[in-house]
């Protein structure tokens, strides 16, 4: 499964002991003090757990069933299926190449080769026509122009952006795509325009149960059951139309962990399209409206309440921490202990520690109990930063975290915690699957939905994946 805005980015935590020794050498984590970690979680713990669906699916439950219980007090509408999105895929690329376009428009200058009428460049109505088996290339011509040639060179014309081109199958866009694909084909259209940094952006504009069936078999395992998917399909389907990035000309979604994972075509599954197609248009809605459906990978037994995790987000009805009893199938439920010698640490966390590191106070818990903020203590002074602060520069899969000392004696002793709870903290040696099955090979009553015709309306008051501009930026939480 991909990371994303839905979802918490991986990071070190999966570093045993042994491998830590291997980076740093037995000697130097011998002779100093080390950070030991122990934790809970992979993601940020807001909304579907999506092992947690699975362990629902493979305990009897519908998509349904599953979905009501992640997203409290919701109900299932509809939208119509083909609702556009529009995806970002190349961003101020010096060059688009496209193949398979069969029409461009609009075209607002006839097209000229060295004074010659191209073949394909012929009008029908306020379209040009293209040949298919053409390869066209796109360059900034100015800030609302595009200069197209075919693949030999030649001159196609100098076109009003955004050009938008169709054709009789799906089109591939050539050369790497965001998230890092390369030389993939997207159904429905491809926009073009000059981007706002200089070079051309590339801008799938799809209808988004087309979208879906890109987007669930790279955000869930394929050979999953059928009702962890479609509830996959209905939390993503959500989220296209709701978590889109705000204040970005021309698209609403990257085709990465930003917003959800994207393969077009080759990213499709004969199981995951058929989980797209059993919840065709089906959204999860709130006091009437679709509303904002983050997921994730692992909650550890425990999501979170979004106002804890997201900066700036307000408490969300839908959105509130539950507890996840079929969790424990995934690998990272439990994780730890990691050792992490304090030199490693102090490098980590440059710029927060004042003067040398000597410990972490956690100040508060959410619910579940992840971090939410927390001081690093220094010879210096001390700094507070927020769960998600600390556990990012540490490299940790959660915020679910515990912290404790290793002197080179070997002694340990838990560090300052105000939010503690014995019970909860996860146990050395527990990483792994838990409830005695192992992990899979790879890794609301809503009987009558009501229907929106309407733009989808997030409906509440949880705050919107942060804007980011094409040239990339960073991932604000997981994933995801």
């Amino acid at each position: 499964m991909a990371a994303n805005y839905h979802r918490s980015t991986a990071g070190l935590v999966g570093l045993s002991a042994l491998a830590l020794t291997a980076l740093w050498g037995p000697a130097a984590l011998a002779a100093e003090r080390s950070l030991v970690v122990r934790g809970a979680g992979s993601g940020h713990g807001v909304g579907l757990s999506q092992w947690g669906a699975y362990g629902y699916a493979r305990h009897g439950a519908d998509y349904r069933t599953i979905l009501r219980h992640y997203y409290t007090g919701t109900t299932l509408g509809t939208v119509p299926a083909s609702r556009p999105v529009r995806v970002l895929l190349a961003g101020n690329r010096t060059e688009i190449t496209v193949t398979g376009a069969s029409a461009a428009s609009p075209a607002t200058s006839p097209a000229t080769a060295t004074g010659r009428r191209h073949p394909a460049g012929t009008r029908a109505g306020s379209a040009l026509r293209l040949d298919p088996g053409t390869t066209y290339i796109a360059r900034r011509a100015s800030q609302s122009t595009l200069l197209v040639r075919d693949g030999a060179g030649h001159a196609i014309g100098t076109w009003a952006a955004p050009i938008r081109l169709i054709g009789p199958a799906p089109l591939v866009l050539r050369g790497a795509a965001i998230g890092g694909s390369r030389d993939r084909a997207y159904r429905g259209a491809l926009e073009l325009a000059p981007g706002h940094h200089g070079g051309v952006n590339a801008v799938n504009v799809v209808g988004v149960d087309d979208y879906l069936r890109g987007v669930v078999a790279l955000e869930s395992s394929s050979s999953w059951p059928a009702a962890a998917l479609e509830a996959q399909a209905v939390a993503s389907r959500t989220f296209a139309l709701t978590g889109g990035v705000a204040g970005m000309s021309g698209f609403t979604l990257y085709a990465d962990t930003r917003s959800q994972a994207y393969g077009g075509l080759r990213a499709e599954r004969a199981s995951t399209d058929r989980a797209v197609q059993a919840t065709r248009g089906q959204v999860v809605t709130y006091g009437g409206h679709p509303v904002v459906t983050y997921y994730f990978d692992t909650s550890g037994g425990q999501t979170e309440n979004v106002e804890n995790v997201f900066t700036g987000a307000s408490a969300a009805p839908w959105l509130r921490g539950v507890s996840d009893p079929y969790d424990s199938l995934s690998p990272l439920h439990r994780w730890g202990p990691v050792r992490i010698g304090f030199r490693a640490v102090q490098a980590r966390l440059a710029g927060l520690v004042r003067g040398s590191f000597t410990g972490i106070e956690v100040t508060r818990r959410g619910v579940s109990p992840r971090i939410v903020e927390a001081v690093i203590v220094g010879s210096g002074g001390r700094r507070t930063v927020s769960g998600a602060q600390l556990c990012q520069r540490l490299g940790l899969q959660d915020r679910w975290a515990y912290f404790s000392v290793r002197d080179p004696s070997g002694s340990e002793h838990a560090l300052p915690d105000a939010g503690r709870r014995p019970a909860a903290s996860p146990a050395a040696g527990a990483a792994g699957p838990g409830g005695g099955e192992a992990a899979p090979a790879d890794s609301a009553d809503s009987s009558s939905p009501s229907s929106f015709d309407a733009a989808a309306n997030p409906g509440g008051p949880a705050a919107a994946p942060p804007a980011m501009d094409p040239s990339g930026g960073t991932a604000s939480s997981r994933r995801r």
